[in-house]
């Protein structure tokens, strides 16, 4: 596929150069890792079985991104306004949750905002997001949670994949841009945990590349941008820049930092029809998505 997400549409007012966003995908899920014991639609019970947590390894593996991003977002142990939002599945909170757990900075220095605008595919026609808990009830077992935070905006569903999503994507990218770029309020860093789908879309997004030029998302794995210096100033406008997937152990699709990977939750840059591959022409061998992931990424 050779479609170029947001364009000038993706641009907004770019924060200060100081800051850097982050996109990173979750954690190995418990589903993938163990699915004779997930429920499945029917079972006595299985009212969120879309929403399934991270596996052991999943929780190992976000640990593993927290203790990478703390020596990028913290170094010597110094402070840094660090935002982090999350997209409000089970799965990606953990992940943040396990990911500061490891920045070593005091309780409530660090929050998780749940962030609806960066959240899962929805295939079934916006069910899987009405059957998500409430704020209130996710902050109940996880305290890091800021039950305070607004979402950039809601997306509306139906959601046609991949026009709508990618869409939706590009907006998240826009309007975050335009938010964190206030001079007195702007972060050092914005870490986004989201869903392998919205680590392209907003990668390719942000930086105005096509989606066939986005590695793909492995579990955990960290996409890093910076301001480009391609800035026109009549207009205000910047787009983020990121190292290109030809670039060996560059960020984009980081995932060195992780010592251990299961063959489920696998690197996923599947948009093309059915969940056919649509990233680089890796050397590595590509798989095909099974139906039933490519339903539930």
């Amino acid at each position: 596929m050779a479609s170029v997400i947001g364009g000038s549409d993706a641009l907004a007012t770019a924060p200060p150069v100081r800051t850097a966003l982050y996109i990173v995908r979750h954690g190995d899920r418990y589903d993938y890792m163990d699915p004779e014991s997930w429920p499945v639609p029917g079972d006595i019970g299985a009212t969120r079985i879309h929403d399934p947590p991270l596996s052991d390894l999943g929780r190992s593996q976000a640990r593993e991104a927290g203790e990478f991003l703390r020596h990028v977002l913290f170094p010597r142990g110094e402070n840094g306004d660090v935002v982090v939002l999350a997209s409000p599945f089970l799965r990606t909170v953990q992940t943040a949750d396990e990911m500061i757990s490891q920045f070593g900075r005091p309780p409530r220095e660090v929050r998780i905002k749940l962030e609806q605008s960066v959240s899962e595919l929805d295939l079934a026609g916006g069910a899987r997001h009405a059957a998500l808990p409430s704020t209130y009830e996710r902050a109940a077992y996880y305290p890091r949670i800021d039950i305070d935070h607004e979402s950039l905006f809601v997306p509306e569903m139906p959601e046609n994949f991949p026009e709508d999503f990618l869409s939706r994507c590009a907006r998240s990218i826009r309007t975050m841009n335009t938010k964190y770029s206030q001079k007195d309020h702007a972060p050092s860093a914005i870490v986004v945990v989201t869903h392998a789908g919205s680590c392209i879309g907003m990668a390719a997004a942000a930086t105005g590349r096509q989606i066939g030029e986005i590695n793909p998302a492995p579990p955990c794995g960290i996409y890093a941008l910076t301001l480009s210096d391609a800035v026109e100033p009549a207009e205000k406008t910047a787009i983020w820049d990121m190292d290109s997937w030809e670039v060996v152990d560059g960020m984009n699709g980081y995932a060195g930092h992780i010592s251990n990977f299961s063959e489920e939750t696998f690197p996923w840059n599947h948009f093309g029809t059915d969940g056919t591959y649509s990233g680089p022409p890796k050397d590595y061998e590509v798989k095909s998505m099974p139906k039933k992931k490519y339903e539930t990424i």
